[in-house]
């Protein structure tokens, strides 16, 4: 049987929020049982092992339903960025590829955690969830899923057709080290004028010890209630 999430009801201030603004954001992401090919047509969908859904959300914070009742001029410029995604990622490509993750390992120096130097690299460096640009010069189009009703925003990626072949392998060779890791992943939208900022973070987690092969458990209970999800919140 498929088993519904339910969600929280709305708190007083999450009533107050206007129209536009979303309570609850959620982010769906997925990861293919392999790595697609790095030379050759890509893989069907349909072949290979399973792989793995990961689902996270949050809910407006009251420090969001506070500043949502200033006027508009009082806004910080991540706020207003904010509004604008929500209200055009839908359907403007170009708008849809402002959104940015950035991936810390907070213990990247424990010794003996043997991470590839590419890694640290790129620790901490924010990524834009868009293609490359064309050859010919123009804009990067996003590769975010974005549904929308009045109550939720849902982003979603599939990181086996949306991210380049190599990205895939660098990610699937650090699948069986992520249980030693603790990581921080941050969601922001990108400021591109003056004006837009400075950008602030959007929502946060920690991935503390993730083990992807670990055996799920309570899962139908957790999604039912019944109070519906944990409280998580966004700033």
């Amino acid at each position: 049987p498929i088993v519904m999430a339910i969600l929280p009801p709305p708190t007083t201030e999450e009533k107050a929020l206007p129209g536009w603004c979303p309570r609850i954001l959620t982010q769906t992401m997925y990861f293919p049982g392999t790595p697609p090919p790095l030379v050759g047509p890509n893989r069907d969908t349909g072949d290979g092992p399973p792989g793995w859904q990961v689902v996270c959300w949050w809910r407006a914070s009251p420090l969001l339903c506070e500043l949502l009742q200033k006027p508009k001029t009082e806004w910080p410029p991540h706020l207003k960025l904010w509004r604008e995604y929500v209200e055009g990622a839908e359907t403007a490509s170009v708008l849809n590829g402002s959104l940015k993750g950035v991936g810390s390992v907070a213990n990247i120096h424990q010794e003996n955690i043997g991470l590839p130097r590419l890694l640290h690299q790129f620790n901490a460096k924010p990524v834009l969830m868009a293609a490359a640009a064309p050859p010919w010069g123009g804009d990067r189009q996003g590769v975010v899923h974005v549904s929308r009703n009045e109550d939720y925003l849902e982003f979603g990626l599939d990181v086996g057709a949306d991210f380049a072949a190599t990205s895939n392998h660098a990610l699937f060779r650090l699948l069986p080290k992520l249980p030693r890791l603790v990581m921080d992943i941050a969601w922001i939208v990108e400021g591109r004028a003056p004006e837009s900022l400075p950008e602030n973070v959007l929502a946060a987690m920690r991935l503390n010890h993730l083990d992807f092969e670990a055996q799920a458990w309570g899962v139908e209970d957790w999604l039912r209630g019944p109070g519906g999800f944990s409280s998580g919140e966004s700033p």
